[in-house]
C-alpha cells in the first residue's frame, strides 16, 4: 500500500511504497530518514500487548477483592 508522506525537515510530500523489514525510505531533497519499518514490529506489538493484558489481569484479580470487601462493609455498616 503507497501512502503520501511529509518529510519533517524540508516538508517536501513524497509517495513511500510498503516498506519490508528493516528498510527505511529517504527524503529525495534532504535526506532525511521519513520512514521506517523495524525488524520485528509486528512481534513487539504483540508480545507488548500480551503483557499489557497480564499486567492488567493481575491488577485487577488484585484490587477486586479489596473492592467487594469495601463494599461488604459499608453494606454492614449499622449506627450504633
Amino acid at each position: 500500500m503507497e501512502a503520501i508522506v511529509a518529510c519533517p525537515t524540508c516538508n517536501l510530500m513524497q509517495r513511500v511504497e510498503e516498506l519490508e523489514p528493516g528498510m527505511l525510505a529517504e527524503c529525495g531533497r534532504c535526506g532525511s530518514i521519513i520512514a521506517r519499518r523495524g525488524h520485528d514490529s509486528i512481534v513487539r506489538t504483540a508480545a507488548l500487548s500480551l503483557a499489557a493484558l497480564t499486567l492488567y489481569g493481575a491488577y485487577t484479580g488484585m484490587a477486586f477483592p479489596l473492592y467487594t470487601e469495601a463494599k461488604k462493609e459499608r453494606l454492614d455498616w449499622s449506627p450504633r
